[in-house]
């Protein structure tokens, strides 16, 4: 049975060890925020990061007189029900989404661009959705939600602190 892991050379997840592993495995599934250096273990959850934090909102209701935007499509769905009586299934993706996200994060996660170049792109595009939908209200915050702006600063100012100190 050579190849397989004994049980004593196994890693439970969540244990101590998983979350202490240096292992050279564990080193290279680490994926590194390219903003703020926060480390995560799948591209997923950098992208939700990056989404969350560093990027506009990229989601906005279809409908003329709603402002809602964000950037989770759980959170969509939830609005479209509670406010629309509909769901996400009813709404095509090029009728709610103001940027395209996936290639926006393709860049930055291939390192083509920056995440400031690719944040500037995607605010001339919510810009740009604001006026042609008119949705001027988008103009007055053009990060989506109040403070997210702030949070990505700050977000950033703390990891450079933190990479200055160390």
């Amino acid at each position: 049975m050579a190849g397989y892991p004994t049980a004593g050379s196994l890693v439970v997840p969540g244990s101590q060890e998983a979350q202490t592993s240096t292992t050279p495995a564990a080193r290279q599934s680490s994926m590194l925020c390219p903003k703020c250096g926060k480390s995560y273990v799948r591209r997923q959850e950098v992208e939700r990061h990056l989404m969350s934090l560093h990027l506009p909102d990229w989601i906005g209701c279809p409908d003329l007189h709603c402002f809602w935007r964000g950037d989770r499509p759980e959170e969509f769905n939830k609005h479209l029900s509670k406010r629309h009586g509909c769901n996400l299934s009813n709404v095509e993706r090029n009728q709610y989404e103001i940027y395209d996200r996936d290639n926006i994060l393709r860049h930055i996660l291939d390192q083509q661009q920056s995440v400031d170049v690719m944040a500037g792109y995607a605010l001339n595009f919510v810009g740009r959705m604001a006026l042609e939908l008119g949705k001027t209200e988008w103009l007055n915050d053009p990060w989506g939600r109040p403070g997210k702006r702030a949070r990505c600063l700050n977000a950033t100012a703390s990891a450079t602190g933190s990479l200055q100190a160390a």
